[in-house]
């Protein structure tokens, strides 16, 4: 709700003194529904349905009372409490057995009453009851005016009764009831944003009404009543814009002879506020064009003109001054004028209201709806899944202009499902379901449109109450075209082959056919745009006439941008497609390979069984051009002792099959604390660029033991590590100090043992390698290990 700032005070008086209200000629009796109701009652959407009928009918003569009270009302867990202090004594005199139920002005109506001699009937009694009251004349008029001051929320209602004949009684009874409108929360079977209106909220006059003790022909009663009106009832907001005031006069307890209500009149509101209150925008549109409509409520004493934009997927933007006169409280639907958009599967309404006010969250809506599903397929099947009460469900296909070309039911009252062919012309439809009684279709109940064995739309028999509908189109079947390189994109390869799809089969504009011999008069190929330089290419069609490809006769160039376009083809559902292209920027140049050693240069402590990968960043031949092959790898290849004259070191190489990795394993393992050169000879890249030769130097690890360990004494397994490993150690005359540091030199693990077996939980190191070193009878060992997690 908007934040009510006062900042205009209106001095105004709000009853006119010395004039009646009342009218003083005999009239009928007014309709006072009281409707029993409670938001866990699954049938009271249906009761209030019923209601708003009986209002609609006669606006000026039936007030309708919603009454939370008995079981249903009771909220559970989350749901608004709509119960007041006063709902179990009206139930009580009810007589009311089941829900929905109601009174009419506490009349009892034989044959339509729940309980024998009560005033409480069932749904379907209320319009003859209704009907019954209005026909009859009344002895009593009655009149009022109601006033809300925004700043106090002071209420103040003065009422005049004036007595056309005699009562029957001496005493009658005058109440005044509070009522809100438009309160949104949850309803078993109207959904959780129902809308809850003629609710009671409070009995300014108290349970049963204050005396009226001069009841002749000819006397009339004045009385004021002042009530504050609390910011909550329940901790559900009292929202005054809401507000009504109900007024009935009653001969004792029970029977009501007639009654009105009044919207009050607002003193104190500010002088410029405004919302955006709501909107009819439909959740799915045919086609781009829209007319918007949506909701607007003044907050100030009168709103006069509002400046509005409005657009759709961030397109252009359209604008329009509305004009009116609105107090507060007061709304009105504003149609914006149509627009028209290309409209895609999800879109996108925003309509922004500019004019500045105290409240500018209020000021804009953002509306999401979709294009309605389509089909090119002519014959569907209409699905209808009914309930045990399937006489109640009807179904009609209409056009876009209101034409009914295909309906269905009532049904047998059993569950089962009814299949309805259709054939549909090309054009937009309307799917819609009714159920009379106002409860859907229960038990996993719906109605479908079937295409060609697929669900094109659904509407579950659980998503409504009287009645829904969906769009659908029966269309054309579209020529879709469609490039395998993205418009815009970059980094294509060099050779610039790019494939066109068409969704259907296509010839020229003319019918004549497509084929190898003629389809480059549709392509234009050039550089940076569709001016620039021709590409001379080569252009092939398929079979089935839906795809090109398109192929250049020479490299293209590094970095530059590329233009292709396919002139209007004509497609098998004869329509001609307008002419569509992209663009798209070629790679640049990656230059000579470059290589990467799996171990550094100079790095020490290389594992003598170590495995050595070397990996390029593109595609690698032999400097001339040729292929690599397993078996003339070993060409590019240099493994020697201590310099590159030294001893060479037999080995086995492979090559990956996309020629981005070499892998070198020496045939036994390297001398300990050894010096080894390992080197590739120039190679050449993907953009025919050849590489120089690149070579590193490695140490191996030293020996195990330093000083008189024999290394074949002393056993670390396993290794690579996850999890335990397990140190095996010699006979010794002292004990063992056995410590793992980091490769960065911090210490991870101490411990002293005099065992010859040791068990060391690596789980909780990081992943690295280790150095192991080993302290017994003065004496040290060193060993290298990795841990993996």
């Amino acid at each position: 709700m908007k934040k009510v700032i006062s900042t205009l005070l209106l001095v105004l008086p709000l009853f006119v003194y010395g004039q009646t209200i009342v009218d003083t000629e005999p009239q009928n009796k007014n309709v006072i529904l009281e409707q029993y109701t409670g938001i866990n009652c699954v049938f009271c959407p249906q009761g209030s349905t019923i209601a708003n009928q009986i209002y609609n009918a006669n606006p000026d003569r039936v007030v309708v009372i919603a009454v939370h009270a008995g079981g249903f009302a009771n909220p559970q867990a989350g749901q608004p409490d709509f119960r007041t202090p006063f709902g179990p004594s009206l139930l009580a005199q009810t007589g009311i057995t089941g829900f929905p139920g109601g009174t009419v002005n506490r009349h009892v109506f034989p044959g339509l009453e729940m309980t024998p001699g009560g005033t409480g009937m069932g749904r379907g009694n209320w319009t003859n009851a209704s009907n019954q009251i209005l026909a009859q004349p009344s002895y009593l008029n009655v009149g009022a005016e109601a006033q809300i001051d925004l700043e106090t929320r002071e209420l103040t209602v003065n009422v005049e009764v004036y007595y056309t004949g005699n009562s029957p009684f001496s005493t009658n009874k005058l109440n005044v009831a509070l009522l809100q409108d438009k309160t949104y929360a949850f309803q078993s079977g109207g959904g959780p944003d129902y809308e809850h209106n003629n609710r009671l909220v409070h009995l300014i006059s108290g349970q049963w009404g204050v005396d009226i003790t001069t009841t002749t022909e000819g006397s009339l009663h004045s009385e004021t009543f002042n009530y504050t009106i609390p910011d909550n009832y329940n901790q559900v907001p009292a929202e005054l814009e809401n507000m009504r005031v109900a007024v009935f006069v009653a001969e004792n307890t029970q029977v009501i002879i007639s009654g009105v209500q009044v919207s009050p009149f607002f003193i104190n509101a500010p002088e410029f506020e405004y919302a955006i209150s709501g909107h009819s925008i439909p959740s799915e549109l045919w086609d781009g064009i829209l007319e918007p409509v949506f909701e607007i409520k003044s907050y100030c004493q009168e709103l006069t003109s509002l400046d509005i934009e409005y657009y759709v997927n961030d397109g252009s933007v359209h604008t329009y001054e509305w004009t009116g006169s609105l107090n507060f409280g007061q709304t009105e639907e504003v149609t914006l004028p149509e627009i028209q958009f290309d409209i895609l599967e999800q879109n996108e309404l925003v309509i922004n209201i500019l004019n500045e006010d105290d409240s500018p969250e209020d000021n804009s809506i953002t509306v999401n709806f979709a294009l309605a599903p389509g089909t090119s397929n002519n014959d569907l099947v209409v699905q209808v899944r009914t309930d045990q009460y399937g006489s109640e469900t009807t179904w009609n296909i209409t056009t876009q202009e209101g034409a009914v070309v295909a309906n269905g039911g009532p049904y047998p009252n059993a569950t089962n499902t009814h299949n309805h062919d259709v054939s549909l012309p090309l054009g937009n439809y309307k799917l819609t379901i009714n159920d009379s009684f106002g409860d859907g279709i229960l038990g996993g109940g719906y109605i479908r449109i079937i295409d060609d064995g697929e669900i094109l739309l659904n509407i579950p028999g659980n998503s409504f109450t009287f009645i829904a509908s969906r769009k659908f189109r029966v269309m054309e079947e579209d020529l879709l075209i469609n490039f395998d390189v993205d418009d815009l994109s970059e980094g294509i390869e060099l050779d610039g082959e790019v494939n066109v799809t068409f969704s259907l089969p296509v010839t020229f504009t003319d019918g004549t056919e497509i084929t190898n011999a003629n389809v480059h008069e549709l392509i234009t190929y050039t550089q940076i745009d569709k001016s620039g330089t021709p590409v001379a290419f080569t252009a092939t069609i398929s079979e089935d006439k839906k795809t090109i490809s398109i192929i250049p006769d020479v490299i293209l160039d590094f970095n530059t941008q590329y233009f292709i376009e396919i002139s209007p083809v004509l497609g098998a559902n004869g329509v001609i497609s307008e002419p569509v292209s992209i663009t798209f920027t070629t790679r640049e140049s990656l230059g000579a390979p470059v290589a990467t050693f799996d171990i550094m240069d100079h790095e020490s402590d290389v594992p003598v069984n170590h495995t050595f990968t070397i990996e390029f960043n593109q595609s690698v031949r032999h400097a001339d051009g040729s292929n690599i092959t397993i078996l003339n790898i070993g060409q590019l290849l240099t493994f020697r002792k201590d310099d590159m004259h030294g001893d060479a070191v037999n080995y086995t190489a492979t090559i990956n099959s996309e020629k981005t990795q070499i892998t070198v394993s020496p045939l036994a393992n390297l001398a300990n604390n050894q010096l080894y050169v390992l080197g590739i000879d120039a190679l050449m890249g993907v953009d025919d660029e050849i590489s120089e030769p690149v070579y590193i130097s490695f140490t191996t690890e030293e020996a195990l033991f330093v000083n008189e360990f024999d290394p074949a004494s002393i056993s670390i397994f396993p290794n690579p590590a996850k999890g335990d490993i397990f140190i095996e150690l010699p006979p010794v005359h002292s004990d063992v100090n056995i410590r793992l540091f980091h490769i960065n030199g911090q210490l991870a693990y101490e411990t002293r043992t005099q065992g010859s077996s040791v068990k060391i939980d690596t789980s909780q190191f990081s992943a690295g390698i280790y150095f192991v070193e080993i302290f017994a009878d003065g004496k040290i060992a060193r060993k290298k290990i990795t841990v993996v997690q």
